[in-house]
């Protein structure tokens, strides 16, 4: 996966930035907080006093090379050495977003690298996050679009053997290759159509999670159906997801452990000029 992530921005950006002219956007913040603690020990001699302060920012950066490619890149920095005096300046700067993206002449727009993932049309049963993906979206019309992607689940190392290359602290036990089939991978095909003020988001999205627990395998299927509208006094927007889940027995002769979940998200309301009344939400 990760060869394939740096094989793609390679390709992406090699030749739009040796011949076209670049732009950079950024926008972002940073604060400092300073804070005094007078006798916080509240004792009679009034002796215990301390100072701390701490520092926070966020930067996004957007470089593009020309109209049709460009990398967004986004960092956080927190000032947290006084809580972990051996942590060094590198602990406290961490890259959440990263990602290139290229839009062909077919207008479909391939996204690379690190981007937001985990959520889908309403926040109904969300669990957005960074994703290491390789996403693709299709427009066909205005009123059709389809979005396909392979998305890096987790890192779950092991050795050529078939065992953990890490132990429970984290150190390595072996510095042998590693086979990335036992990464856990994603994939999902979506789609965004509408139907005049009716909006109708279907979501097929495969876990497949090898070695999830020893060497046992986790499939795990979600479909998702979402519709929204604005019906002019009424707007409303509803979420269905079935979730299933396979688990591989240790043992050949044993059935697999299956089961399933569902889940709903309901919001109906009253438009009444700006104001917005009568709001209400079920789910399970």
């Amino acid at each position: 996966m990760k060869k394939l992530l740096i094989i793609a921005l390679v390709i992406l950006f090699i030749a739009p930035v040796a011949y076209a002219d670049k732009e950079l956007q950024w926008s972002g913040f940073f604060k400092a907080n300073g804070t005094w603690f007078d006798n916080h020990a509240l004792r009679n001699d009034n002796t215990e006093n301390s100072a701390r302060y701490d520092q926070d920012g966020e930067f996004t950066m957007k470089f593009i090379a020309d109209e049709s490619s460009y990398f967004t890149f986004r960092i956080e920095i927190h000032d947290e050495a006084w809580q972990d005096p051996d942590a060094g300046a590198d602990e406290d700067i961490t890259v959440e977003r990263a990602w290139g993206t290229h839009v062909f002449g077919t207008k479909t727009k391939l996204d690379v690298g690190l981007m937001s993932g985990g959520g889908w049309a309403t926040a109904f049963a969300d669990d957005v996050g960074g994703r290491y993906r390789v996403k693709v979206t299709q427009p066909f019309s205005e009123n059709f679009i389809l979005v396909g992607l392979l998305e890096k689940g987790q890192e779950n190392y092991s050795d050529v053997d078939g065992l953990p290359a890490w132990d429970a602290e984290g150190n390595s036990i072996d510095t042998g290759a590693f086979d990335e089939g036992d990464d856990s991978d994603n994939y999902a095909v979506g789609a965004i159509i509408k139907a005049g003020p009716i909006a109708i988001k279907p979501l097929v999205y495969l876990i497949v999670a090898n070695d999830f627990i020893g060497d046992r395998d986790l499939d795990r299927l979600l479909l998702d159906l979402t519709i929204s509208g604005d019906l002019g006094a009424i707007g409303f927007e509803t979420e269905f997801c079935n979730n299933g889940y396979v688990l591989d027995q240790p043992a050949e002769n044993d059935d697999d452990e299956v089961w399933g979940s569902l889940g709903l998200y309901l919001n109906v309301w009253a438009n009444l000029d700006a104001v917005k009344v009568a709001r209400t939400r079920t789910g399970f």
